[in-house]
């Protein structure tokens, strides 16, 4: 069968002190809609995702929204302008059109455009632009292409749980999108000799955490191991080891309620209980009896 084209131009549509027009000329669409957020006070939602094959006349005009509008463009290209700035959206970047501006995406040359869009509400959504740097960013390119389309399709599996279930993910995955939208560059590759690292420290946390000796295990100088190690891990081996002790020393204080605290002490490496029952208070700001009784 052959291809069913839409074609429609819109006449301009008023939303509060902004306005929205646009020409529709598409082969397909899809809508993933959260209707149930609009009146429900959220600080934080998203409204919609849409998924959109445009062609050659294709024409979408903004002004004065109070909305956040992520364009991703999947294949082919946009041509946009905002705020009298001209862009061209290639494949793999995204385009905001940001909350009170003048903003215009039309089909790029190749006269065929796929992208998915979200749409982003709510009052907090100005100030958290405003801390990310969002608020003065128009395209994002060199992003993290795999982790963006996970976003997409959790956004895509959300709007088919219960009510319930939507309004309390939504705002949190708006959250984790404009996040990503501030660091979207794919993570550093972690190597795999600090990986297995960290898994044995995870693993054996009362092993030794001296420098010199976990630097020899991952062959490298001390130096290069706490530079590298913080730069996958987002701190050093002697904190990550110390967070490990810690987190264990609270499963066994619930899990074995017969261990004393020296014992529980000597299996996550302290030789001193005292020490141990120091630290602990500083990380979980009781003691391990404490802790223990609390938890109960």
């Amino acid at each position: 069968m052959p291809e069913e084209i839409e074609f429609e131009i819109m006449k301009p549509v008023v939303e509060g002190d902004g306005s929205f027009e646009q020409i529709k000329h598409r082969s397909s669409h899809r809508l993933f809609f959260f209707p149930t957020l609009e009146s429900t006070g959220e600080l934080l939602y998203c409204s919609c995702l849409f998924e959109v094959h445009w062609l050659r006349m294709a024409d979408y005009r903004r002004r004065n929204l109070d909305t956040l509008g992520v364009e991703y463009v999947k294949e082919g290209s946009l041509c946009a302008v905002q705020d009298g700035r001209e862009y061209r959206v290639n494949a793999g970047e995204i385009f905001l059109m940001r909350p009170g501006c003048d903003s215009e995406i039309r089909t790029g040359p190749e006269g065929h455009c796929r992208k998915n869009s979200l749409a982003l509400h709510g009052p907090l959504l100005p100030a958290i632009l405003r801390a990310g740097g969002l608020d003065q960013l128009d395209k994002i390119s060199g992003i993290d292409h795999a982790g963006f389309e996970a976003l997409l399709e959790r956004f895509r599996a959300l709007t088919a749980e219960p009510v319930r279930m939507i309004r309390r993910k939504n705002g949190a995955l708006c959250y984790e999108l404009l996040r990503f939208l501030q660091f979207p560059q794919p993570e550093p590759a972690t190597s795999e000799r600090f990986e297995k690292l960290a898994q044995s420290l995870a693993e054996n946390p009362e092993q030794s955490g001296k420098l010199n000796i976990l630097a020899r295990r991952a062959g490298c100088s001390p130096n290069h191991l706490i530079r590298e190690f913080t730069r996958c891990f987002g701190t050093t081996p002697g904190r990550y080891l110390h967070g490990m002790r810690m987190q264990r020393a609270a499963e066994l204080l619930l899990e074995h309620p017969e261990f004393s605290v020296k014992e529980i002490s000597s299996a996550v490496g302290y030789s001193d209980a005292l020490n141990f029952s120091t630290a602990f208070r500083k990380y979980f700001g009781n003691s391990p009896l404490q802790y223990r009784k609390s938890h109960s």
